[in-house]
């Protein structure tokens, strides 16, 4: 076969792999291949061997139909081969044009990676937190059920009560499952060090609903989850993978131990398969919930519940389902639900696809980010296809030349082509680097409470982002001189008017001023945010956040089971950390302010006017220590509770002023008797008022709340002792970490048991929960940013173009008398002209497009005027500036010389 041309040879061997469709079989094969060999061995040249074997083979009857099939296969082969040639040589001539233009090359490839780059970053964050599907089987039909009260507060949302759980689950004709669950803190010893894990209480179902599976052993049923009784616990319990890898190293033999959290008696039943976890928490411990289907109803709504639709139910039905069964409530359950209740509490029930409830806010934030990058890499596309433009009229010559010789319009595109696409592929490649680097940064700056933080990563679907993004950029770039006009019937002549009022001059123009309105958008954005979050900056939170420290401590259920045993343990650790240098105040509550956990319980007022059938306000409650205010930084009107209060059974609590001013409008609150749990008495006493203060954000109402003691009086209900607090530490002149170390080793000494954890201070409280503002705010300040600068540079290249054209105009104008600083006044007027435009247009869609950020914004108007008026100022200053150095340029023009030239 040596003998055979390889030309030849590569086809044999395609039609023998069946890679060519033709009719050949082998007989024929080797019948021309001997045929070739024998005209080879008389003395003819490999190809007139082919030739002549062809010829001889299509006279014989048997052999036509495949000699025929044989050369229709080779011509399609050889044109194939031919385009491929073309194309090589094209990117050959477009490296080498390249490699000739480094400056060009350079400034293309830069401002598209920066474009390439900050897209792909967060598209890598959309992807994650709001196209993924959650990671739960059929995830679509999952869902979650709350009960939004607007008639207590306008953005009031509870969970589930446990009659209200069971009336759904037994009467939804829509769903195919429902769970409830609880999460919490928990402590587990182990080797005498304490540590605080995440549990989950859940109904048996949420397995099944969630799709859960074991690794180990086997998760609990029905048959593990007998009601809770008084006294009763839980008995059994199911492992995360995390924690039994963690904590017991993988061994399998845990199954059927028993494990003591917080004084409980558990048995293991088995670990669930790696990454299970819930929409929102990851748990390390799971154990059965104890809900009473047969329990008397009660209107408490602690329960997160999460159903799984029927096959082919839409969340529209599953919310006009549960909400016929919610209009029961009142006669299902009237000592719960009563009509008054119902009516004046607004009470409804609600039901949002799962995966929409854990985007939550942040779905929204990520798409502005999303559309503001993509207003960068606009603005990025219009400065190269500016710089593509002038390549092409600097290559204007060599075109013409091509195209007299003969090249049509599709040669040329496809020399345009490989240039751009030669120009967008290296962006693409240095985008993604930059995108990786972006992705971390902004991972760093991410607030802990983004959804699904844990599987942000850079992924193949950015890659493909970043592809999609370079082949519509690059052939739109390729084509762009070719569709204006740039290319195709140039003269061989240069035209040195073209540029003054041209189609070239013009689409520049129009380029620049659309890079001027996408930068006015993304300014504006970023000026409407700054403006939010400065006017959050300056709500007083209810406290003072500087000199503080918090932290979350701990009292295990046993030995600290009563409410005696737990007043004890804080008021000897609070009053021992008192004494620690450079304290000034300590004190503890259930929750803190800004922590987003205030709920909300009914009170009852004594005195109160109330009819039978009007509804008890549904408030924030919470437990307090004596020394809280003082070390929270909160000012209160009348006094706040001492230990001896506590001692003395007085009942003395504090209610915030929203409150005071909702239920005693006009008169004095203190004195005041007020309780959870029923009107009948006794009452726990008002001594004092604080000032406002943000219990769910700062750009939240300040909140209606009670501070209710550490252990209840005589008669009157107090829900459960407060095992969990969290502390508050004011100092003064010593540092924080050298305090904690302090704190921790008093604690330890105290009680080894108790773990302490997340520790920081107020003023990260503050941070925390501006961040998603305050993040919205960066970003899109660091792409207007980027818009400013790429505008600039797409204006002073603009000018510094048309006054290079302009060159013979000018000339004239000064020889005819015109000084230089009235041609430098009109490239400055040009210049601003150009932006002026680009600021209406800019101006029109920032009205328009402001509206998305109404959510994020606080007390400021979407059309604030001072914000888009400091936009459209700073973009025409920029402008000025831009067109100095051009503008200088042309007033330093010889008139001779100009003229010479031209």
């Amino acid at each position: 076969m040596a003998w055979i041309p390889d030309r030849y040879r590569d086809l044999i061997a395609l039609l023998q792999r069946g890679r060519v469709e033709a009719d050949i079989d082998e007989e024929f094969t080797h019948h021309l291949e001997q045929r070739i060999a024998e005209n080879v061995a008389a003395g003819m040249s490999p190809e007139a061997a082919r030739r002549a074997a062809l010829e001889r083979f299509g006279d014989v009857p048997r052999y036509r139909r495949q000699t025929r099939a044989l050369d229709q296969a080779e011509s399609r082969t050889s044109r194939w081969r031919d385009r491929l040639d073309l194309i090589r040589r094209e990117l050959s001539r477009a490296t080498r044009g390249i490699v000739k233009a480094p400056a060009f090359a350079a400034v293309a490839v830069a401002t598209l990676a920066l474009g390439f780059g900050t897209a792909a970053a967060i598209f890598t964050l959309v992807d994650a937190v709001v196209l993924r599907p959650l990671p739960y089987p059929d995830a679509d039909r999952l869902v979650v059920i709350r009960h939004p009260v607007p008639k207590v507060s306008s953005d009031a949302v509870w969970g589930l009560s446990p009659g209200g759980y069971f009336y759904f689950r037994s009467h939804a004709r829509t769903l195919d499952g429902l769970a409830a669950y609880q999460t919490f803190d928990m402590s587990i010893a182990g080797d005498g060090v304490a540590e605080r894990v995440r549990a989950a209480a859940t109904t048996p179902d949420l397995f099944s609903v969630l799709g859960a599976r074991p690794v180990q052993g086997r998760l609990y049923t029905a048959a593990d989850d007998p009601p809770a009784r008084a006294g009763v616990m839980p008995t059994v319990v199911v492992l995360s993978y995390a924690f039994w890898q963690r904590r017991y190293g993988g061994d399998p033999h845990v199954i059927g131990t028993i494990i003591r959290p917080e004084g409980m008696s558990l048995e293991v039943l088995g670990v669930a398969e790696p990454g299970f976890a819930l929409p929102e928490a990851k748990p390390d411990l799971w154990f059965p919930l104890g809900l009473d289907p047969n329990g008397i109803p009660h209107n408490e709504h602690y329960l997160r519940v999460i159903g799984r639709s029927r096959a082919g139910a839409s969340v529209a039905a599953v919310q006009a389902d549960l909400a016929g069964l919610t209009a029961e409530f009142a006669g299902a359950m009237p000592d719960a639900y009563g009509r008054g209740f119902m009516e004046q509490s607004g009470f409804e029930t609600r039901v949002v696809p799962l995966q929409q409830h854990v985007v939550g806010a942040y779905g929204r934030v990520l798409w502005i980010l999303l559309g503001a990058v993509g207003l960068v890499l606009l603005i990025a596309a219009a400065n190269v296809a500016n710089l593509f433009l002038v390549r092409a009229e600097s290559t204007a010559r060599h075109t013409a030349i091509r195209t007299a010789l003969g090249a049509g319009r599709a040669d040329l595109v496809l020399h345009h082509l490989s240039e751009s696409l030669l120009i967008g592929a290296t962006a693409g490649a240095v985008g993604l680097v930059v995108a990786y680097g972006s992705l971390r940064g902004l991972l760093a700056l991410a607030p802990s409470d983004v959804p699904r933080l844990d599987q942000i990563a850079f992924s193949g679907h950015t890659v493909l982002f970043t592809a999609a993004l370079v082949v519509l950029a690059s052939v739109a770039l390729g084509l762009f001189p070719m569709i204006h006009g740039a290319v195709v019937g140039i003269r061989l002549t240069q035209d040195r008017t073209a540029g003054l009022t041209g189609p070239k001059a013009k689409i520049r123009t129009v380029l620049v001023a659309a890079q001027v309105a996408f930068a006015i958008v993304l300014l504006a954005a970023a000026g409407l945010l700054f403006q939010s979050a400065r006017n959050l900056r300056n709500v007083r939170p209810g406290f003072e956040p500087a000199g503080a420290i918090t932290f979350e401590l701990a009292a295990p259920q046993n030995p600290y089971d009563t409410y005696e045993k737990i007043r004890q343990l804080y008021q000897r650790v609070l009053q021992d950390l008192e004494t620690v240098p450079g304290v000034v105040a300590v004190g503890s509550a259930t929750y803190l302010p800004l922590s987003g956990r205030s709920g909300c319980s009914l009170a009852f007022v004594e005195g109160f006017p109330r009819r039978p059938e009007e509804a008890a306000p549904c408030i924030a409650t919470q437990q307090a220590t004596p020394g809280y205010f003082a070390a929270l930084g909160t000012a209160v009107r009348g006094r706040t509770p001492f230990w001896t209060d506590l001692d003395n059974k007085s009942g003395a609590v504090v209610v915030t002023k929203a409150l005071a001013d909702r239920l005693w409008p006009g008169e004095e609150p203190i004195g005041k008797g007020i309780k959870g749990n029923g009107p009948k008495p006794p009452f726990y006493r008002i001594v004092g008022v604080t000032e406002d203060v943000r219990g769910d954000g700062i750009d939240k109402p300040p909140l209606e709340a009670v501070y209710y003691p550490m252990e209840p009086i005589p008669g009157a209900f107090l829900w459960s002792p407060p095992g969990q607090m969290d502390v508050v530490v004011r100092s003064r002149g010593v540092d924080a970490r050298e305090l904690m170390t302090t704190i921790r080793r008093r604690v330890i000494a105290i009680d080894p048991t108790i773990p302490i954890s997340n520790i920081r201070s107020l003023e990260e409280l503050v941070a925390h929960s501006m961040a998603r503002v305050t993040l919205t705010m960066m970003l899109l300040a660091l792409a207007g940013g980027m818009a400013l600068l790429l505008s600039a540079v797409g204006l002073y290249g603009v000018i510094a173009y048309l006054v290079g054209r302009r060159r013979g105009e000018i000339g004239v104008r000064m020889a005819l008398g015109a000084t230089g600083a009235e041609v430098g006044r009109q490239v400055v007027r040009d210049s601003v002209r150009i932006a002026i435009g680009g600021v209406v247009i800019g101006i029109g869609v920032s009205l328009l497009a402001m509206r998305v950020l109404s959510a994020l914004l606080f007390e400021v108007s979407p059309s604030n005027p001072l914000v888009l008026g400091a936009a459209a100022a700073l973009l025409l200053g920029i402008a000025v500036v831009a067109s100095l150095i051009p503008a200088r340029r042309a007033t330093r023009i010889d008139p001779i010389e100009a003229l010479r030239a031209e």
